[in-house]
């Protein structure tokens, strides 16, 4: 993450010393997927545990903390000149600011203009989970870094020395529906506790193993997909959902059984976790689920696809299935049903895929089953 250093068209340093290092509030950071979340026990945290490490001679540097440049003390193939030592955090309502002292070479670079933002660093065993939040959105706990850089992503941040042109921050991010990073975000934390039930990892170990996989999950939960693109679902996105989903039914054994019994009944959809298929193994169903839905359409009765059914997953995917078809209805009314299949299909295709494999007459669990 990142924040300005300074104010004026000279540059001029804050005139208590204190400059700001990383603002209160959301910042996502696109490398690593997630969205960091400075609120006031991350910046509590972050203050005390530097300064209590500094006083105690625990950071990398005794009492003080390195200033880089553009992160080049985290490659080794890199220079690691100072440009300057944080000695101190301080918690402010507004974020974190620190004290530093700069070097010659980094009082030149922020005195002439050359940087303008921070960029702070966290190390991935210092982000805790953020409870009922997105899927991604982790609180840091410590600082692992701090360098100068001009690509800041910190919304917010002031300049370490500020010009009458104020801080120039990223151009809002393009908007997407809430219901998108809702249902991304959803996916995101099925496949996490997934992660964990089969690798048996913690549940940041797991966030970040999907996290790191699956970017492009990650982006729409965040708000950074095109809004006027489909949100694409990959196979073992899907597939990885639904296991997690039926193994919770089951009424007896431990998750991590259960999720294997339900493996065991869904090969088709094994593969497709496993990355060994994508959604070839239910397109062989799609033949008799559209009989289905012309033979319901044709007779004016879309109900019958799910009446009379016993099967959880059948009844629950196949009604919801008709309930979304009767919403396109209204809002497509030109459409008709070939193309309120299509549409479906297109823009719910987690929906449209779990009532396809309804068709499936060998893999299915039964309600008594589940009982």
């Amino acid at each position: 993450m990142g924040a300005a250093i300074y104010n004026r068209e000279d540059f001029k340093h804050p005139a208590d010393g204190w400059y700001m290092i990383e603002a209160k509030g959301d910042h996502p950071n696109r490398e690593a997927g997630v969205v960091q979340v400075i609120d006031a026990p991350a910046i509590s945290s972050i203050v005390n545990r530097f300064n209590a490490d500094s006083d105690g001679g625990k950071l990398r540097h005794g009492d003080m903390m390195l200033v880089d440049h553009e992160h080049f003390s985290s490659d080794p193939d890199k220079e690691t000149r100072a440009y300057g030592w944080l000695e101190r955090l301080q918690s402010r309502e507004d974020g974190v600011y620190g004290k530093i002292r700069w070097s010659k070479t980094g009082k030149e670079a922020v005195d002439g203009g050359d940087y303008r933002f921070f960029s702070t660093e966290y190390a991935p065993e210092d982000l805790e989970a953020v409870k009922n939040r997105g899927a991604n959105f982790v609180r840091p706990q410590r600082l692992d870094g701090l360098t100068l850089t001009n690509m800041n992503n910190n919304r917010g941040q002031k300049a370490i020395t500020n010009s009458d042109r104020g801080n120039r921050s990223e151009a809002e991010a393009p908007k997407v529906p809430e219901s998108s990073r809702r249902n991304a975000a959803a996916e995101l934390r099925k496949m996490a506790e997934t992660e964990m039930v089969e690798s048996g990892c913690g549940n940041l170990q797991a966030w970040g193993r999907v996290m790191s996989r699956e970017r492009r999950l990650v982006a729409v939960s965040s708000g950074k997909s095109l809004p006027d693109k489909p949100v694409m679902l990959s196979a073992s996105e899907f597939a990885s959902g639904l296991i997690m989903e039926e193994a919770k039914k089951l009424a007896s054994g431990s998750l991590a059984t259960n999720v294997t019994r339900v493996k065991n009944r869904y090969p088709s959809l094994a593969k497709m976790v496993n990355r060994e298929a994508d959604f070839a193994p239910l397109e062989s169903f799609e033949p008799a689920a559209r009989a289905a839905y012309d033979k319901a359409a044709e007779r004016g009765n879309l109900d019958a696809l799910y009446d009379n059914l016993f099967k959880s997953l059948d009844y629950s995917a196949r009604r919801d299935f008709v309930f979304e078809i009767r919403k396109l209805a209204a809002q497509y009314p030109n459409l008709g049903y070939d193309g309120r299949w299509d549409k479906l299909k297109a823009i719910s295709p987690s929906l449209y895929w779990k009532f396809i494999l309804t068709f499936d007459p060998t893999n299915l669990p039964t309600k008594r089953e589940e009982e």
